[in-house]
């Protein structure tokens, strides 16, 4: 690809969509799965967030509350945001391991897909003058979301997960916001229609109307989020994990048919006894966790899960 200058890509679709197209084929050796563009309007105001908040749903996640007005609009964290590039990456593959939520199974995905992203970023600033970027791997106050749905990666589904026809909703979000003018991707339709098998799958009723998930309610919530002790009402739901919850994910009739893939980075943790987590030490479930999102988690909660879910299973 020859070198732009950001008005010569600003001012031309064609040379817009020829970067498109060098993005389409980086991206695929990267491993992502799909990807599309949104563009940045004056206001992108992401009002059901604001809701979300107002309702309580984010439990005891104040950062929520904090940066709200950032999150609701990306400008407010990028001044110079022209476009937003959304970015998927498949986790879904076959193991042993069922008691941790699948998208945990392999190395830390915030590592992974941030190191990709800069890569694809350091890849256009060699070719587009004056290229200026952020990246957000679910680590930054943007609604990732929102902007997939914007961008024609998916739909926003009932559990509230982005929905994509072909590859299903097991896959994680990356962002890329530039300071160059690309078209957007068209949006795809949403599609769960009068299906309401997450909404009922869920054993703690965590989802509610319009895509809504109270935290309070919501088992992935406490087992990875929560610091202090889990109500006993949810305690007793906890009966097929110790960290995170799929089941309102492998419910979901899109995820039935979706292509298997299984890679080192997106499973690591192929089989793993709960009781041995019960007497691991410090160094121990360091070493055995280092390189995934369990560490973060840290041993004393996932050992209280741990607990919790054999008592359960008795």
């Amino acid at each position: 690809m020859k070198k732009y200058t950001l008005k010569e890509i600003n001012n031309s679709v064609n040379v817009q969509n020829e970067i498109k197209h060098k993005i389409n084929s980086i991206i695929k050796e990267m491993g992502f799965v799909t990807w599309g563009v949104a563009k940045v309007l004056q206001q992108n105001t992401i009002l059901h967030l604001e809701q979300w908040v107002k309702s309580g749903y984010h439990a005891d996640m104040k950062w929520f509350e904090k940066n709200i007005e950032t999150r609701i609009e990306i400008l407010r964290w990028y001044p110079e945001a022209k476009s937003v590039i959304v970015l998927a990456y498949p986790y879904w593959h076959l193991c042993n391991n069922h008691i941790i939520a699948m998208y945990a199974h392999g190395h830390d995905y915030h590592k992974i897909i941030n190191k990709k992203i800069k890569s694809l970023a350091l890849y256009l600033s060699k070719h587009i003058e004056d290229f200026k970027f952020k990246i957000s791997v679910d680590s930054s106050p943007v609604h990732e979301k929102t902007w997939a749905v914007r961008a024609g990666i998916g739909w926003q589904g009932k559990n509230s997960l982005i929905i994509n026809p072909i590859i299903g909703s097991l896959f994680l979000l990356g962002i890329l916001v530039t300071n160059i003018y690309l078209n957007n991707t068209e949006k795809l339709e949403n599609q769960c229609g009068e299906c309401n098998l997450c909404v009922k799958s869920c054993p703690t009723g965590a989802i509610q109307e319009e895509g809504y998930i109270d935290c309070r309610k919501c088992i992935s919530y406490h087992t990875i989020e929560n610091k202090d002790n889990i109500p006993q009402n949810i305690q007793r739901q906890i009966k097929h994990t110790i960290f995170g919850c799929d089941i309102c994910q492998l419910v979901c009739p899109w995820n039935q048919n979706i292509e298997i893939q299984r890679n080192e980075q997106a499973c690591i943790l192929n089989k793993i006894n709960v009781k041995d987590i019960m007497n691991m030490d410090e160094t121990t479930f360091k070493c055995f966790f280092d390189k995934t999102p369990m560490k973060k988690s840290g041993i004393n909660r996932i050992k209280r899960n741990a607990e919790i879910y054999l008592k359960n299973r008795e």
